[in-house]
């Protein structure tokens, strides 16, 4: 069976495949990504308005994956504020730099490749975290080191 056979092959026996990311992740690639975020809008921008982030802030989007978060972000963060957003998937980070290059935002947003068990950030760094639809993908193992990774990159009080 030649290359391009067996992946039709692993495909057809696992459809999900079809929207991984470079990283190997199920269901993470931008696209795929897009439209779950579109399905599930009005609720995800519910919860995002809702969690009390303020003008002037420093927030970080762990685990961006499209960077659908971002323009609302940084809506809240406003002029004064800035936007942070890091993704395993190196192709996810491609998509996302191509769509900010196209926005205009109210604030800076910086994008890079990191992961979620060693944020390439200072203690203290942000104001608040915000995370969606990625903890799902780690191990049991690897859900506490990214919690504390989060709360290491957050400052005390916010």
């Amino acid at each position: 069976m030649t290359e391009g056979r067996s992946h039709l092959h692993d495909l057809a026996r696992d459809p999900r495949r079809a929207h991984a990311t470079a990283g190997g992740h199920a269901v993470s690639a931008a696209g795929w990504l897009d439209a779950h975020f579109e399905a599930c809008r009005p609720e995800y921008e519910a919860i995002l308005g809702g969690v009390g982030i303020e003008p002037g802030w420093r927030v970080l989007d762990a685990g961006c994956g499209g960077g659908n978060f971002l323009p609302r972000l940084a809506g809240l963060v406003g002029p004064t504020g800035a936007v942070a957003a890091v993704d395993l998937a190196p192709d996810n980070v491609a998509a996302v730099r191509a769509r900010l290059a196209a926005l205009a935002l109210p604030c800076p947003v910086e994008v890079g490749v990191g992961s979620l068990l060693r944020l390439p950030y200072p203690d203290a760094h942000f104001d608040a975290a915000w995370c969606a639809n990625v903890l799902m993908y780690l191990t049991d193992d690897e859900l506490p080191a990214a919690l504390a990774e989060l709360r290491r990159v957050v400052r005390l009080g916010a």
